[in-house]
């Protein structure tokens, strides 16, 4: 069975008749569990479960072939488009007294139990529910209950996104008895992986982060190596590439900075230990009048890490290091959301914006690329150029990049 969001039964669908109907050897069906489902594969409670079911046995009901049929459904359509039509029951007799007059009478009795062991349990992108509480946690916890053997599956182009913690409830559902026994998966247990979950919270706030972190992330790659399967541009399906990608080409541009703003960086850098020394005086002013127990405080370097991005962003565009030098600007993003930078011209960065791109080297590099890699043939597909960067202020000076190069 395989749980996918409803946005995507339509992908799955298309990607199956792509991939898999061509190889007639592998003999398989699909089935949609879901009401918006296409016609020609949707689930019919009334006729395809008896048509399925062929062989009954002591411990339940199961496909013949079974191996060989996919369900389709979503967290939302499980229940009553999978679960309840393959509902089977089971009646038999009980005989009961009557009374007092030793007399007894047959009354039939029903039982209703599940009709699919389920053999794989896959779940398309299981990083959209971690939480314990999620309908589709509850669907696999139950399955798991009545299929001690299942294996289960999650697919996702991002497993985790903050911490291992992100994993906690999907480990839970692949937990089986054999992992106490292994050196590895002993680690991902239940209770151990609370356990790395705590070393984890602890290590970011200890004086020894570093060496700390390193040592959870070292068990946490073990655990990963073991359970995870990765799909790169290389896996292949019946000999075929699954993915036919053209060519993939690595370069490293120098751009070194421009050290005409040397001057406007060193005077930033002088601004900035000044507001720290305010910020700093202002916590012992108070602290000294609130009578509170404890050290006096003091500048950390988590106060100076505050004000790194400022480095970061000047780095990039040095220009940035004198409008942040004569305007005591910030460059946080709630200042460029307060100037309404993508909705008005007017504001400082946009009235600087040719300084701006002629003082970074990264910028310029920019220009050059798209200049003479793309826009080649007007005819040609159209390509994406994807700059990536952790702060806000480049990433919106350069959206206008070719506001300052009229050539683009």
């Amino acid at each position: 069975m395989l749980f996918a969001p409803r946005n995507l039964l339509s992908n799955w669908i298309r990607q199956w008749k792509e991939h898999v109907e061509p190889h007639s050897g592998l003999d398989m069906q699909i089935f949609i569990g879901h009401g918006t489902a296409q016609s020609e594969f949707r689930l019919h409670p009334d006729d395809t479960t008896k048509s399925l079911v062929q062989i009954k046995e002591k411990d339940g009901y199961h496909f013949q072939g079974q191996e060989r049929i996919v369900i389709l459904t979503t967290s939302g359509s499980y229940e009553n488009h999978v679960r309840k039509p393959f509902l089977f029951m089971e009646t038999s007799e009980k005989v009961v007294s009557v009374g007092k007059t030793g007399k007894t009478r047959t009354i039939p009795q029903q039982q209703f139990f599940n009709g699919i062991r389920w053999g794989r349990v896959i779940r398309d992108e299981f990083h959209k529910e971690r939480s314990s509480q999620s309908k589709m946690m509850a669907i696999l916890r139950e399955i798991r209950s009545n299929n001690p053997d299942m294996r289960f599956f999650g697919l996702s182009g991002t497993p985790w996104e903050i911490s291992p913690e992100d994993l906690q409830q999907y480990l839970k559902v692949m937990e089986s008895s054999s992992w106490a026994t292994d050196q590895v998966l002993s680690l991902a247990t239940e209770v151990n992986f609370k356990a790395l979950i705590k070393d984890y919270r602890e290590a970011s706030t200890s004086k020894d982060m570093k060496k700390k972190k390193r040592d959870v992330a070292t068990k946490f790659s073990h655990i990963l190596t073991k359970i995870m399967i990765r799909r790169t541009s290389d896996s292949k399906w019946f000999e075929d590439s699954i993915a036919v990608l053209p060519n993939h080409y690595h370069r490293d541009v120098d751009c070194s900075p421009d050290h005409t703003y040397d001057h406007y960086i060193q005077q930033m850098a002088a601004k900035m230990q000044e507001r720290l020394r305010k910020e700093t005086s202002d916590k012992i002013e108070k602290w000294k009048v609130s009578g509170r127990v404890g050290g006096q405080p003091k500048t950390s370097k988590m106060n100076y890490f505050a004000y790194s991005h400022i480095d970061r962003a000047c780095a990039s565009i040095p220009g940035l290091s004198k409008l942040v030098a004569e305007n005591q600007l910030k460059l946080t993003l709630g200042e460029l959301k307060d100037m309404d930078f993508d909705k008005h011209d007017n504001n400082i960065f946009m009235q600087n914006l040719v300084m701006l791109g002629e003082s970074s080297p990264k910028l310029q590099e920019i220009v050059r690329f798209i200049r003479l890699e793309m826009n080649q043939d007007p005819h040609a597909q159209r390509e994406k150029l994807l700059v990536m960067s952790s702060l806000p202020i480049t990433s919106h000076i350069t959206a206008k990049v070719s506001l300052f190069d009229q050539t683009l």
